[in-house]
């Protein structure tokens, strides 16, 4: 057992309770602090995600604060960060991992070790909490908070971050822990670059890592928060209340809300393939753990925070909780909360339909999802009724002169069915229903004027075109299918261009092909670093035009225009070409 161990700071990282401890002792070795505390002289001094903490609370005082495992992992680790985005049972076993010796499973378990977003080189600080931290508690610490992988700001004082001296994971000092007070010198608080002008995304992703720091026991997982995003997604258009999530335009609408810089600077940038990027993989319902700080963009390009976010209800209800109200005007009870269950069905376009039962027997069905509290009180139309109200009917049955269709629809009571039981035993007869008079024979309507037609969707393709050419953010290629959603016509330039053959020859024209596509993705990298002054090297061109090795090597007009770029971008380049003579 050791004695004089410190007790914790708010938001201090259990590395840095150990690394002020090394201090506190003067071990003569780094290894001897590790063997003390884990068992293990060549243990890992693990930064954000420990292991052996069973070991560690054993050797510790009695009625220490870091004795209870649990608190040592909610309040100075960053699982909790991590945790509301796993599967449940999986979190279980990265807090069985923590406790014992499998250091390296926990980062596989937690989806982190392929994840594109990399964890920081360097041990962060904020320079207005070192200044505080030092006239508060006489010497600074690590926070946990300014160690999240993608947080650039401290969310406390709203400054940018800076890099120590100490490597958060690095050969030479991986067995050795590092206090802050020793580390920081400078602390004088810099200005944000002129160039980032993304700072408040950063500001909102560091309130929200923040947020998810202080939760205990919050987990939703991957399944959960993805039926989530596929009825946020609904709600604007791009998916289906039935769970069908039209990617290409969800990839489109995200890199128009969000810089390519910002994308690139936590390697989140969505290349060419629609269905193997973070993005597509956060809308599939598999047990799949994708990093927090995807999920965070997600969630603030859907106009939510974090907590915001995981207070809303985790079922999809487009017609919101019941009880629902009667639409029965024929009852007395017209508009009381009444009705406990709806059964909800989708369409072929993935709208949801919901049925109403009532007691009285009034069945009405509305199309969802709500988007207001009046919504509840609009019915699309009501199915035939079992028992109709007596005293509806019989309040049509005293007007004699009434037309029976319009009283019907006025007392929610389908035509037929009123006239059927207006013969009741005990209800005097109905007046009978009107005979349509035969309808005028006549020419036929006219038909379709298809050369109209086709004139006025050519022009509009054109039109729609240039609108996606000079669309703002990451181009658009210009498809079929992108077209389609411009003009609002996509199935008519799908399967009905036998009938519009100048519009036909528009598409054949305008319509661009993959490597079409590619040169102008390297036209507008150049229009970014002529814009932003900067000389690009071939390879960083390369990745934010996100053109593949073997596009390049199989398409030779990006290959030229690739050329063409660097010269443009940095006269003194040399070509391959010229490098291969």
């Amino acid at each position: 057992m050791i004695g004089h161990f410190p007790e914790p700071y708010p938001d201090e990282l259990l590395y840095s309770l150990c690394a002020r401890f090394g201090d506190r002792m003067q071990y003569p070795s780094k290894w001897a602090v590790m063997r003390d505390l884990f068992g293990k002289g060549t243990a890992t001094a693990i930064v954000d995600l420990p292991s052996r903490l069973g070991f560690f609370a054993d050797v510790l005082p009695p009625r220490h604060p870091c004795k209870a495992v649990d608190r040592v992992i909610d309040d100075h680790t960053l699982l909790p960060f991590y945790g509301p985005f796993q599967p449940v049972e999986r979190l279980g076993r990265i807090r069985e991992d923590m406790l014992g010796s499998k250091g390296p499973r926990i980062y596989a378990r937690a989806g982190l070790t392929p994840s594109p977003v990399q964890r920081p080189t360097w041990l962060r600080f904020c320079p207005l909490c070192v200044e505080g931290d030092r006239k508060r508690f006489g010497e600074c610490y690590w926070h946990r908070i300014h160690q999240v992988p993608g947080v650039e700001v401290c969310p406390v004082h709203e400054v940018f971050l800076k890099n120590s001296n100490v490597r958060a994971c690095n050969s030479k000092t991986r067995y050795e822990f590092v206090s802050a007070e020793c580390a920081i010198q400078e602390v004088k608080a810099s200005s944000p670059p002129s160039s980032v002008s993304f700072r408040r995304y950063l500001v909102d992703i560091a309130h929200d890592a923040a947020w998810l720091l202080d939760q205990r026991g919050l987990v939703a997982g991957p399944e959960s928060l993805c039926q989530q995003y596929k009825l946020l997604l609904a709600d604007r258009g791009l998916a289906t209340y039935s769970g069908i999530v039209n990617t290409s335009a969800l990839i489109e609408s995200l890199t128009a809300h969000y810089l390519p810089e910002f994308l690139a600077l936590f390697r989140c940038e969505i290349g060419d393939q629609i269905r193997e990027n973070w993005l597509a993989r956060l809308t599939r319902s598999r047990c799949n753990s994708q990093h927090p700080l995807q999920h965070l963009l997600l969630i603030h390009y859907l106009g939510y925070t974090a907590e915001a976010f995981f207070e809303l209800p985790t079922e999809i209800q487009p017609f919101g909780s019941g009880p629902w109200p009667c639409l029965n005007d024929a009852s007395h009870h017209y508009g009381q909360p009444r009705i406990e269950e709806c059964q909800i069905a989708y369409d072929r376009h993935g709208h949801p339909w919901g049925t109403f039962t009532c007691s009285c027997g009034f069945v009405y069905l509305r199309r969802g999802p709500d988007r207001s509290a009046k919504d509840r009180f609009r019915m699309y139309c009501y199915k035939s009724i079992e028992t109709v109200p007596e005293e509806g009917a019989r309040e049509l049955c005293e007007n004699s002169h009434a037309d029976p269709a319009q009283e019907a629809q006025r007392l929610a009571i389908e035509r037929h069915t009123a006239t059927l039981d207006a013969t009741e035993p005990g209800l005097p007869p109905l007046p009978p229903p009107k005979v349509p008079t035969k309808r005028r024979v006549g020419l036929a309507p006219p038909r379709v004027n298809w050369a109209e037609r086709d004139e006025r969707l050519a022009g509009e393709v054109k039109t729609a075109v240039q609108h996606l050419k000079h669309m703002p953010g990451r181009p658009v290629r210009i498809s079929v299918e992108a077209i389609g959603r411009q003009v609002g016509q996509f199935r008519a330039l799908r399967s009905g261009l036998d009938r519009l053959p100048l519009t036909s020859k528009a598409l054949a024209e305008l319509v661009e092909t993959p490597e079409a596509f590619a040169v102008r993705r390297i036209l507008w990298a150049v229009e970014l670093y002529q814009r932003e002054g900067v000389c690009p090297k071939r390879w960083q061109l390369i990745e934010r035009a996100s053109i593949k090795p073997k596009h390049l090597l199989k398409w030779p007009l990006v290959q030229q225009a690739l050329e063409a770029a660097l010269q443009m971008t940095n006269p003194q380049h040399v070509s391959a070409s010229e490098l291969r003579r």
